[in-house]
């Protein structure tokens, strides 16, 4: 269940109660005050307040106090606005000034304050007194309207939907359409009424008629804010996500142009931007909007305001997404703690904090605390009459009693809640669905398949356009459902029918990729679609081995490559795709420009958030400047997407690539991929060569893990790996019948972490038998090695190698890059020299860089892992994902820098990776801390066979062989010294070495026309 913070404000005017004075610093202060300069106008405010107490002008005295109170109060300083308002009232009872107008303005002043303070139950008595003085009068009617409109606004806050209606009716009739400005408040507030009551179709009958009204009288930017921000609600509420952004940056907009960020109601909006974003499962901007919030609210309203709550569950959504359910539940915590305080323990805000820290308790198997909380949330929603806190809460208690396998009893709550949501949105919302999802699932654990099946088939049928994910779910269940059935009857009928909507499932997971430009939500859905990728790779194999069927093999190779660097490859195609659709170079330096802000802004947030001492301003500041960035690059999209149909057409029609096409266009003959997919039981291997093909499956992947675990472990302090090598070679590679003498390893999972080079075959490494490469799939090897740009390289080899004091010296990085550097003919940055700058300068015209330095790896957060230049100046991942480096090689001749966090789907999130998606075609990286000695030694072997014309994967193996021949020290062969280093991407042969060796062969071809036989025998005798 998510939070809406609905905004009902509205600002009250201010009456005066007597002429324009001719004190200087009064009309200064009201003319600063018309022109919205409240700092300014407050400090003449002030004086002029001094000036008339020294005259002992009371009224005038009350009146600058009063001007005072509103500004605090636009500033969101309640407690001084209602200490001021309180000051005021004082001077009005102890000079016994009557004047109802003044009165009403302060009461009511001070009724929002002890609002935004949380004082509900003081702020209604205030108002309900207040409204019984006015009644007297009959002159005070103005006044009297004023008052139901904030009585209405606190009955809201009290949770007492139908007198806030009623109270506000009365405001519209008093008000007899004297001020559209106020009919339209009073209209938006009727709106929220309906809102809470769960009657949409009203909701959006008031707020579109309150907007039309403030469209009309050309509202100012603050009220046009209120509505469209209310109008997203609606559209959210029913699912219409893109629609409700589309309303909620609208507010935003129109609240910023109102008074930028110094009022307003900013996190508000950005709370619900994140809320929404979540839902869409886009995690990058749910966390960017949130981040932003929490600090907006915190700077504004302090960390216990009823208003700071709100963030506090948006920001609770975020860690849910990434799994950090425990964070999550520390964060709605501290809402409920507020709203119990503030609202009570009987309000909806609390109801829907139970159940929002119900949802994560649930998630980490804390059933009994859920169970409690759900129950009460019941209780509170029953009171209150809200039945979709109760549909919510019996969803929720529907899924305990499913876990604990208690079917009955969740099948009894989710029949409960399914009635309910489909009374509020019908069958075709979100909500319908989410229970139709559980109750399936709670079929097929009871053993009711048939029943399952049923339900799963109107899920298919409702899932639209706005929840595909409902769909997806539906697919994955039924799999399972198919895969339960076969292994207790050995009944193919269900397989053989779900199998027939994988395709379908494909198309539908292309189509829900479409909605994410951003990296990190990419990788984030790619995750979320693994399980349902393992269970039809199981049913494939299943029926591939039972049928013999090849169409099957081919199914799951594209399921395996369906996620796998889809995200990297996405990045690196998407620069070739604005090329093809000629999309104008001035278009695509501000699209860099813009990624570069926003990477070096997300960076240095990242930095200030882990100082010491934050600073919190500073903080503020950079978080406001990272959604104005994002919110360019978003409207940058949407303009290329819409005036470049091509580039449009090509983004999405893109597929991965199939056996076929690898067989036919990738792989040279002497070559085989193999590419495993991890699952909890099972190991699924490919073999593909040019001659053949293989899928089989290996039983034993959870001693595939351990065994690893052990292998890393005992490699990092150099003890004996050799069982483990050898035990490892059996699990990975004896069953795979290899073909061929060249291998291209596309690993998954902890796979990523292991050179299979130094696995033991017949106690010999299979770095003496074969020649080894790596990748992330076939799609990014087949997008690595098309040679779309024709680069001209300036310069052939580039190396850096930055100079380090005290224990962090790389004593033989200098040599290292000195000595290869004679050897290629290159550049050298030695010391000082090799600085970011330069580096920056020199890498985009370099055939191949090569950088001899220290890298720390983030574990955590591997954006900001980091590469060391002179004078201790770093250059992170976010850094390089940022820079065009078209080089055709790039050998990080450092620490780790193929090692990092590890993502279900997208592999290893190195500096490697980093480095393609950059640009870069191939990479030499490290898998973990190797010697400087021996990588020194290493390079200078790898780089002499790579300028004799070898393969990349050649040279590195050649360099490996050669370094074991020539080591004499036994404790220094243990493959800890020269394992580390890997080669991943593209490895064919340097290009100028390759055009050389073409060159020749042309001139040898047109030498044979022109000379007979003898000739040529004796030209090269």
């Amino acid at each position: 269940m998510r939070i809406r913070f609905v905004i009902l404000f509205v600002l009250s005017p201010i009456f005066t109660c007597f002429s324009q004075s001719e004190i200087a610093y009064y009309s200064t202060a009201l003319a600063q005050f018309e022109a919205k300069n409240y700092q300014q106008s407050l400090d003449d405010f002030q004086l002029a307040k001094q000036e008339f107490l020294n005259q002992k002008d009371f009224p005038k005295v009350i009146n600058c106090l009063s001007y005072i109170s509103k500004i605090k109060s636009l500033q969101s300083d309640y407690k001084s606005s209602l200490s001021y308002s309180n000051e005021a009232l004082s001077y009005l009872r102890n000079n016994k000034i009557s004047n109802d107008s003044i009165y009403a303005e302060l009461m009511s002043g001070k009724t929002l304050s002890l609002k935004f303070l949380g004082e509900f139950q003081k702020a209604f008595t205030i108002t309900d007194s207040l409204i019984n003085r006015l009644k007297i009068n009959k002159e005070a009617k103005k006044y009297l309207a004023n008052a139901y409109q904030i009585k209405s606004r606190v009955e809201i806050d009290l949770g007492n939907y139908d007198s806030s209606i009623n109270s506000a009716k009365k405001a519209l009739v008093l008000n007899n359409d004297e001020s559209q400005e106020r009919k339209a408040a009073l209209l938006n507030i009727i709106g929220v009424g309906f809102y809470f009551k769960d009657q949409l179709d009203s909701t959006s009958y008031y707020y579109n008629k309150s907007y039309k009204i403030k469209q009309a009288i050309k509202a100012d930017n603050y009220q046009l804010a209120i509505t469209t921000y209310n109008i997203g609600i609606v559209q959210e509420d029913l699912g219409n996500y893109d629609e409700a952004i589309v309303f909620y940056n609208k507010a935003a907009q129109h609240d910023l142009l109102d008074r930028g960020e110094e009022v307003g109601f900013l996190s508000d909006i950005y709370v619900a931007l994140t809320n929404t974003y979540f839902k869409k499962n886009d995690l990058e901007k749910a966390e960017e909007y949130a981040e932003k919030a929490l600090q907006f609210a915190i700077n504004r309203y302090g960390e216990n305001s009823p208003n700071t709550s709100f963030v506090y569950i948006a920001y609770s959504n975020i860690f849910e997404l990434k799994g950090d359910f425990k964070k999550s539940i520390e964060y709605v915590k501290k809402a409920l703690d507020i709203r119990r305080k503030t609202y009570g323990n009987n309000h909806r805000w609390t109801a829907e904090s139970l159940l929002s820290i119900s949802e994560s308790q649930v998630e980490i198997k804390r059933f009994s605390e859920a169970e409690k909380n759900y129950n009460e949330a019941i209780t509170i929603a029953k009171s209150i009459k809200n039945n979709l806190i109760e549909a919510y809460a019996e969803m929720g208690l529907g899924t305990i009693y499913m876990e604990t396998n208690q079917y009955d009893l969740a099948k009894s709550e989710l029949k409960a809640a399914k009635l309910k949501f489909i009374n509020s949105y019908g069958n075709y919302h979100e909500t319908h669905l989410s229970v139709l999802v559980i109750e399936a699932e709670n079929y097929f654990r009871k053993g009711n398949y048939e029943t399952a099946l049923q339900v799963i088939d109107d899920i298919k049928t409702n899932a639209s356009n706005s929840n595909l994910f409902y769909g997806l779910d539906a697919l994955t269940l039924e799999l399972d459902i198919a895969l339960n059935y076969y292994n207790e009857t050995e009944d193919l009928k269900l397989l053989e029918e779900s199998i027939q909507n994988i395709d379908d499932a494909i198309q539908l997971i292309f189509k829900i990729k479409k909605d994410y430009p951003t990296s990190k939500s990419r990788i984030y859905v790619n995750n979320s679609m693994n399980d349902f990728v393992a269970k039809a790779i199981e049913a494939s194999y299943i029926l591939y081995n039972l049928t013999q069927n090849f169409s099957f093999v081919e199914r799951a190779f594209e399921l395996s490559e369906l996620n796998r660097s889809n995200a990297l490859v996405t990045g690196i195609q998407d620069v070739r795709f604005k090329k093809m659709a000629n999309v104008p170079e001035l278009l695509l330096l501000e699209e860099n420009k813009l990624n570069y802000e926003l990477a070096s802004l997300k960076k240095e947030t990242y930095y200030e958030e882990n100082a010491e001492e934050p600073d919190s301003d500073y903080l503020d500041e950079l978080l406001s400047k990272q959604i104005v960035c994002r919110t360019k690059l978003d409207s940058l999209f949407a303009k290329i997407e819409r005036e470049y149909p091509k580039y449009y057409q090509l983004k999405y029609s893109e597929k991965g690539i199939g056996i076929k096409k690898l067989q036919n266009t990738i792989l040279k003959d002497d070559e085989t991929v193999i590419e495993y997919f991890l699952t909890e039981k099972y190991l699924y291997v490919f073999t593909i060569s040019k001659s053949k093909i293989n899928f089989i499956k290996l039983p034993k992947a959870k001693d595939i893990q351990s065994v690893l675990q052990v292998y890393r472990e005992r490699l990092a302090i150099r003890e004996d790996v050799t069982q483990q090598s050898k035990i490892l070679y059996n699990l990975l590679v004896k069953e795979l019948n290899l073909v061929t003498k060249r291998l291209i390893i596309i690993p998954d999972k902890e796979l990523n972490h292991l050179p299979f080079e130094a696995l033991i075959k017949d106690d010999v490494f299979l770095v003496e038998d074969y020649i080894i490469c790596y990748s992330g799939s076939a799609s990014l090897l087949k997008t690595q090695q098309e040679d779309f740009f024709d680069f001209k390289f300036a310069a052939n080899w580039i190396g850096f190698a930055p100079e380090f004091k005290t224990n962090n010296a790389l004593t033989s990085s200098k040599i290292e890059i000195e000595s290869v550097a004679k050897l290629m003919n290159g550049d050298t940055f030695l010391g000082e020299q090799a600085s970011i700058e330069n580096f920056k300068n020199y890498a985009q015209n370099s055939s191949i860089l090569h950088l001899a330095t220290h890298a720390e790896i983030d574990k955590v957060n591997p954006l900001y892992s980091k590469l060391f230049f002179a004078q201790d100046s770093v250059l992170t991942a976010s850094d390089i994902y940022t820079l065009p480096i078209n080089a055709e090689l790039t050998v990080l001749s450092a620490c780790e820098t193929g090692f990092g966090k590890l993502e279900k789907s997208e592999g290893v999130m190195s500096m490697s990776r980093a480095f393609q998606y950059a640009g870069v075609r191939s990479t030499v990286m490290s898998l973990w801390k190797v010697p400087d000695q021996e990588t020194a030694k290493l390079m200078e072997s790898f780089y002499r066979y790579l300028k004799e014309g070898n393969s990349k994967d050649e040279a590195l193996k050649k360099a490996k062989i050669e370094y074991l021949k020539t080591t004499d020290d036994a404790v220094l062969k243990h493959p800890f010294y020269w394992s580390g280093f890997v080669i991943s991407g593209d490895v064919s042969a340097l290009e100028s070495n390759s055009k050389t060796w073409l060159i020749g062969l042309i001139l040898f071809g047109v030498l044979a026309l022109f000379m007979s036989g003898k000739q040529l025998i004796k030209l090269f005798k």
